[in-house]
């Protein structure tokens, strides 16, 4: 049985600095640049504006001169990020120990903890204070006021092409002694005391009284300031905090602080939130501590990257592509977090995952690129692979009422594909721009059109594409399942019969003999493009491919010279005319390039493809190099190798398999590793009639899986070097040795 451990002491490290609560505040800024001084000053995003400052603290003597502090110890879990300080008074030593979090009530919170190293007792004043740009376009009730414990304030964020109004709250635990509003001209400064116009203000321990600044001139910088007088006893800590909320209005954001900082200890019931989390997936033990550690890592970056339902245009729970600029629902993400979500006791958000991109179908039937919290802006587009996540999804959760939810909206979207995509009806269908394949600067596309990397909407080219011929045949296929459990057995036949059609055209058309390999096709000319490309792989995640097309895989993907590189696998190979494994297209190093980088969710269709063709075609050699490439994959994700420090960025060097770093946006949730584990690890695969045990050969003296629910049955897997054991529902189902898969059925 996979023994119970602490997620979140598992994950512990003093390099990190994120923290959420699967709620719509998130605070992950890129670079930060104020990582080791008191509060959260660094960007903050609600939703996904950006919000800058959150929030700090000064501590000042009895004489109201500011306690330098000096930064000490810094500790970091998913739940929290702990920091130490120390500074020195004319009576002596202070120590502080600083805990911070966000709740999923959109309350970001710091614990403080004081303690006195002298003789008796100190007298300290703390202070809370933040700034906020003031812009002359901003409503009139932007200006912050006192409300008997906190403030309250308005502000209107700018987001991608939106512009979110959202009420605040700043607050302390207990009562301010003193507070103070300070207009000043010039931008928002570091957080540093002396720059601020309190540090002049504070006198005979306390802020004087303030009227509010109506009708001062809405340019520069707002300061708002929170005070409360302490009373620090040597040998015992004394306990303060401080909160920042956030709401679709300053009442919500007022009573979110309050009931926050009201808890006893806001970190610890943000750690009751997280261990729920990691509670409600199954639990997984392994002997290589790269994998048991990444698994964990993975759920921590859903829940993470998760925006609960209510919010603006959220109705349904939202799982973003990442923080900063990835923070939304991307389609070209979503599949990939159903594939894992789809392992949660719960299935909702697996299923969100589709719906929530249904409930903003465009009126043409085509499916949005992203989902912002505002409604409004451009449709733009983005092919993706909605019908094998569906179909694997059903494997896991059957949900009848969840399908008929899908249904229209997939139907709507076929149509869409055929009648805007593949208007000749040849079975293929197009790529327009380069960003909608969410696989940016590539050959492929300049390949028919020199200067198609200069725009990413509308039609910039066409590209008759392998991946989005792909998908919409995985799409067919799911919906002529789906159809014939709605009991629409003519429908689900005709859908048959256009799958069909694709599988024939991907073989007949985009399969060179020659080469041995799928290619795009430039429909102007009707020839393969020649450009190889980690799209090119793509049917070999299906049953498209036949035991002729082996010889083209192993060819193509594991040639040093073209995809397999020493950090296998480059988006672009080694050996096409525009590959840079720095990132540089013509020249420039650009964020988000595919001419030669490693992509974990390329990485993720590859290992698809290489252990799906292992199975589909009893290959022994496949299922060892698929289980090499996926411990592979897993390690590059580590800093410097190090096991108690993954990370999950966008891109990586195929050589040296250092992220990217520069873009500053970890924990992306753009792949799907923790479906690779469950399914080629643990060998867990179910059908829609049996549950196939089948681990691949990682050379592990240990494994183990509990809880795993699968249509209502909680299974459970244990591997001991070459063998494994099932159980369902607590019962032994049978045993096995790993090479040989074992089917027992689900009744």
């Amino acid at each position: 049985m996979a023994r119970a451990v602490d997620i979140l002491k598992q994950l512990q490290r003093n390099d990190k600095h994120t923290l959420g609560g699967g709620g719509r505040l998130l605070w992950a800024p890129p670079i930060p640049l104020f990582i080791h001084m008191p509060g959260l000053w660094d960007e903050a995003r609600y939703f996904r504006c950006p919000v800058q400052p959150l929030f700090t603290w000064t501590l000042l003597d009895d004489n109201g001169r500011e306690i330098a502090l000096r930064p000490g110890a810094r500790r970091w879990n998913p739940s929290a990020l702990s920091r130490s300080y120390t500074g020195e008074t004319a009576h002596g030593s202070i120590s502080v120990s600083e805990t911070l979090c966000i709740l999923p009530s959109d309350v970001a919170c710091c614990d403080l903890a004081l303690s006195f190293h002298g003789r008796g007792k100190a007298a300290l004043h703390l202070v809370g204070w933040t700034a906020l740009e003031l812009n002359a376009g901003d409503p009139a009730g932007d200006d912050p006021a006192f409300h008997g414990d906190a403030f309250r304030f308005s502000r209107t964020l700018a987001g991608a092409a939106q512009r979110l109004p959202v009420g605040a709250a700043f607050g302390l635990a207990g009562k301010p002694h003193s507070h103070a509003v300070a207009p000043a001209e010039g931008p928002i400064p570091p957080p540093v005391w002396t720059l601020t116009p309190f540090a002049e203000k504070f006198r005979e321990g306390r802020f004087p009284p303030s009227a509010p600044p109506r009708g001062a001139r809405r340019d520069g910088t707002l300061f708002i300031a929170l005070h409360e007088a302490l009373q620090v006893q040597a040998g015992a800590a004394t306990r303060a905090a401080i909160g920042m909320a956030f709401g679709a209005a300053q009442a919500e954001a007022h009573g979110a602080l309050r009931k926050a900082l009201g808890e006893a200890s806001p970190s610890e019931a943000s750690a009751g939130h997280w261990r729920e989390h990691f509670a409600g997936v199954p639990r997984f033990a392994c002997s290589d501590e790269y994998i048991q550690r990444y698994y964990w890592y993975r759920w921590y970056g859903l829940r993470l990257n998760t925006i609960g339902p209510g919010g603006m245009d959220y109705a349904r729970p939202a799982i973003c592509e990442g923080p900063g600029e990835r923070r939304a629902p991307f389609a070209a993400s979503a599949p990939c977090q159903m594939l894992e979500n789809r392992w949660r006791h719960d299935p909702a958000a697996a299923q969100a995952g589709l719906l929530a991109f249904i409930d903003h179908q465009h009126a043409d039937g085509g499916l949005p690129r992203t989902i912002d919290p505002v409604p409004g802006g451009e449709e733009l587009f983005t092919h993706a692979d909605w019908g094998s996540a569906l179909l694997q999804l059903d494997a896991v959760h059957h949900a009848p009422a969840f399908l008929r939810q899908a249904h229209e909206g997939l139907v709507r979207y076929a149509k869409y594909l055929d009648g805007a995509r593949d208007q000749e009806g040849t079975g293929l269908y197009d790529v327009c721009n380069q960003a909608e394949t969410a696989m940016e600067y590539m050959h492929r596309y300049t390949a028919v059109r020199e200067d198609a990397d200069e725009q990413s909407r509308g039609q910039a080219f066409r590209l008759k594409g392998v991946d989005a011929t792909v998908y919409a045949y995985s799409l067919k296929r799911a919906l002529a399942v789906l159809t014939r459990d709605l009991g629409k057995p003519g429908e689900a036949e005709l859908w048959e019969i256009e799958a069909d059609k694709i599988r024939n055209a991907i073989r007949s058309r985009m399969w060179n003999p020659a080469e041995e390999m799928f290619f795009d096709i430039d429909p102007g000319t009707a020839t393969h493009t020649m450009v190889k490309a980690v799209s090119c792989f793509l049917p070999y995640c299906t049953d498209i491919v036949s035991a002729e097309h082996l010889g083209g895989l192993r060819r193509h993907l594991f040639n040093a010279r073209e995809f397999w590189t020493p950090c296998p696998v480059a988006s672009t190979p080694a050996d096409d005319e525009t590959y840079s494994a720095e990132g540089e297209w013509r020249g420039r190093r650009i964020g988000r390039p595919w001419n030669g980088r490693v992509w974990p969710p390329a990485n993720c269709q590859v290992a698809e493809a290489i252990a799906r063709s292992a199975i589909a075609f009893g290959d022994a050699g496949l299922r060892q190099k698929a289980a090499e490439f996926i411990r592979a994959s897993i390690r590059m994700m580590f800093f410097d190798g190090d096991a108690g420090r993954p990370n999950a960025f966008e891109h990586y060097h195929p050589s040296s398999g250092a992220p990217s770093l520069y873009r500053g946006i970890d924990d992306c949730t753009h792949s799907s590793v923790v479906d690779l584990i469950i399914r080629y690890v643990c060998g867990i695969r179910p059908t829609r009639d049996a549950l196939v045990v089948d681990p691949f050969p990682f050379g592990l003296v240990s494994a183990s899986i509990d809880d795993v629910v699968i249509r209502g049955r909680r299974v459970r897997v244990e591997i001991a070097r070459k063998k494994f054991t099932a159980w369902i529902d607590g019962r032994a189902a049978g045993s096995g040795t790993i090479g040989a898969p074992e089917a027992f059925p689900l009744p």
